[in-house]
């Protein structure tokens, strides 16, 4: 990844909460800046998308639900549309 330098001044709370951060999440500071640039851009970084199917994969399965089951609470829900 190519990266422009770019210099930013921040109040002392924003620079106080991004040091925090940084400690708590183990990432530079300069990578939580990019990484909330990229959500305001609705974008989301691979290695957040990793993350997140890797949640999803470690998670323990539900209990089979049947279509009759789904459809019963779609219906009650959303309620059908005149045609």
């Amino acid at each position: 990844m190519f990266l422009q330098r770019m210099q930013i001044l921040v109040t002392p709370e924003q620079r106080d909460w991004l040091d925090r951060e940084s400690a708590r999440l183990g990432l530079a500071s300069t990578a939580i800046i990019r990484d909330a640039l990229d959500a305001a851009r609705g974008v989301r970084p691979a290695g957040v998308r990793l993350a997140a199917v890797a949640r999803l994969a470690s998670m323990t399965v539900a209990p089979e639900v049947t279509q009759a089951e789904i459809d019963a609470s779609l219906a009650s829900r959303y309620p059908a549309v005149p045609s």
